[in-house]
């Protein structure tokens, strides 16, 4: 499970925004929102430089989690 939908809530961000400041097409974000796809390491770590969050703020179940610098 992930709470991509949520951060984006919280964060107050809209959807096309994201995309165009990651980089990541419409439908891939539709698609990790509902969790048919999940992003690359490389397209999570834009997404959570753009919403201002963790990996584990996006995915706080996960087993092992590898952390990076952001640059938050």
């Amino acid at each position: 499970m992930n709470r991509i939908k949520e951060v984006i809530q919280e964060k107050g961000l809209r959807g096309n925004y994201i995309c165009q400041k990651t980089g990541i097409a419409e439908t891939d974000l539709s698609s990790y929102i509902a969790e048919r796809r999940k992003p690359s390491h490389q397209k999570l770590i834009k997404l959570c430089r753009v919403l201002g969050c963790a990996i584990s703020d996006i995915y706080p179940n996960s087993k092992k989690i590898v952390t990076y610098d952001l640059g938050i």
